[in-house]
């Protein structure tokens, strides 16, 4: 607990330095209105939360999960049909995590944990979303098979947020380089703890091997265009349906 607090610590002074501290109204507008410079990402963010939508359309009454939540800027749009949502994540700084309060999400059950050790959760959920982390947990597929013991009888896991690299070894030494010229720039590991890395096709295919359905973001024709000129990776998410 003390090294998660020191780590914390040190990263919110990182991400104030950087000016990233949203403010309540700010994440109450997400994500049809987001920071300046980051249109692309929350173009992105704002298909999760269709894609979410879509999937919960005419049901009630749900037991949701946030894993990996931030600010609870996704929590706070499924709270409509009585559901009981919870938020999971390290971070809690105000505007920039848990603690981030506004007229929407201060019905939300916000609950602080290691997000490598979810032990603790009972069945049943209606819904688990993984929200853009699944690569970031410290064993992704233990992880699942967790997740997927705690659905209900028709729940389904939500991954958002996939990227499946052909060379996954590139993609891994140039992330460890990153976090290298982090801890020497910053003086604190960009992560708290471990993390799985990048997924390559083995990962995809095991996605498929546990019964994920993948589908390809259906984004804007400029992005896709531009994508594929600069040679990136598509973009996916996965739902897995119990029952």
């Amino acid at each position: 607990r003390n090294e998660l607090e020191i780590w914390l610590r040190s990263f919110e002074e990182f991400r104030e330095r950087n000016n990233a501290i949203l403010t309540a109204e700010q994440i109450e507008a997400l994500p049809e209105s987001f920071p300046c410079g980051r249109r692309r990402e929350w173009r992105e963010r704002s298909l999760d939360l269709q894609i979410v939508q879509s999937l919960i359309k005419g049901k009630k009454f749900l037991k949701i999960g946030d894993i990996g939540a931030w600010n609870k800027w996704l929590s706070q749009h499924l709270l409509d049909s009585n559901n009981e949502v919870c938020s999971l994540d390290f971070f809690t700084r105000k505007g920039d995590g848990l603690s981030t309060c506004n007229k929407l999400n201060a019905q939300i059950f916000s609950l602080q944990v290691n997000l490598n050790d979810l032990s603790f959760l009972k069945p049943a959920w209606d819904l688990l979303i993984c929200n853009r982390n699944f690569d970031f947990f410290e064993d992704s597929f233990a992880t699942l098979e967790k997740l997927i013991s705690l659905l209900s009888k028709d729940g389904m896991i939500v991954l958002t947020g996939l990227t499946f690299y052909e060379d996954v070894e590139q993609e891994r030494d140039m992330r460890k380089a990153k976090e290298n010229s982090f801890f020497k720039e910053q003086g604190f590991r960009q992560f708290f703890g471990i993390v799985n890395g990048p997924l390559g096709i083995r990962s995809k295919n095991k996605l498929l091997a546990f019964g994920f359905e993948l589908y390809a973001y259906d984004l804007p024709i400029e992005y896709k265009m531009i994508d594929r000129i600069k040679s990136r990776p598509i973009k996916y998410w996965a739902v897995f349906r119990n029952g």
